[in-house]
């Protein structure tokens, strides 16, 4: 708004090409009574007003802010599976996150988990953030959780609901023993676990170590496997997990030469 009538120009400095532009002549009404709008940019904008008089007087008004018109938008959720050890984690798509929560519970007896954002990771358009809870008052129970993001001019959005059983135990290792015979190696390990997913083990003598499977499931609490060997020395590490992510190590260094 003018005290006087006056021309009046803009220029945004983060447009690919700044220049001055005419917002109009003989300005004397926009302001509260009337309004003048113009498109600018998705992101940040500073944008310069200048306002120059019939006896030439030219002052300058400067205005920083951004535009944030696009919504939140949440991609993923983990766990996706049933169970749950308290860790969680969610990807969203916003270039202007504020604030995340992570809500969890039983009903009437929600619990609010805020993230810290500063600790998410990012690829691409993508960002990525994890959270642990402690959920031992849930042990063996359903709970039910979901994120909620909000932007930088409070555009809120909520994932969907997914409910999970809470196991924060480890499995426990009741026996282990192996047997080399030539080439072959039988394993037998002795597993207390009620949500078994896998035993696995790692060779760091291998040229590129990685995680192979020993087994998949449980035979009355009892894992047996045979695998082939080359013929060199092997150093072993065999753990076993269950479906909420607990792990368990079986055997570490486990070191010995196949013939």
């Amino acid at each position: 708004s003018l005290s006087e009538e006056a021309l009046i120009e803009f220029i945004n400095y983060n447009d690919k090409i700044p220049r001055w532009k005419r917002l109009c002549v003989n300005c004397d009404q926009y302001g509260n009574e009337r309004k003048q709008t113009r498109s600018v940019n998705e992101g940040a904008n500073n944008i310069s007003f200048r306002a120059a008089s019939g006896s030439g007087i030219i002052l300058e008004r400067n205005s920083f802010f951004i535009v944030d018109s696009k919504k939140p938008k949440i991609t993923k959720t983990t766990p996706r599976t049933e169970f749950t050890n308290g860790l969680f984690s969610v990807e969203f798509e916003e270039e202007n996150p504020v604030q995340l929560l992570l809500r969890y519970g039983s009903v009437g007896d929600m619990r609010i988990e805020e993230l810290n954002l500063a600790n998410c990771t990012q690829i691409n358009k993508k960002k990525t953030c994890t959270t642990s809870v402690n959920l031992g008052e849930f042990e063996n129970q359903e709970i039910e959780y979901y994120f909620e993001l909000m932007d930088l001019v409070n555009n809120t959005i909520v994932s969907r609901a997914r409910a999970v059983s809470v196991d924060t135990t480890r499995p426990e290792i009741e026996a282990f023993s192996y047997l080399v015979e030539g080439r072959r190696v039988n394993f037998f390990m002795e597993i207390n676990e009620q949500n078994f997913k896998k035993v696995v083990y790692i060779d760091y003598e291998d040229e590129t170590p990685r995680e192979r499977t020993l087994c998949s499931r449980l035979d009355e609490g009892i894992c047996a496997a045979s695998k082939t060997f080359n013929r060199r020395e092997h150093n072993l590490t065999i753990k076993t997990f269950d479906e909420a992510g607990n792990e368990a190590v079986v055997m570490e260094n486990l070191i010995f030469v196949v013939d």
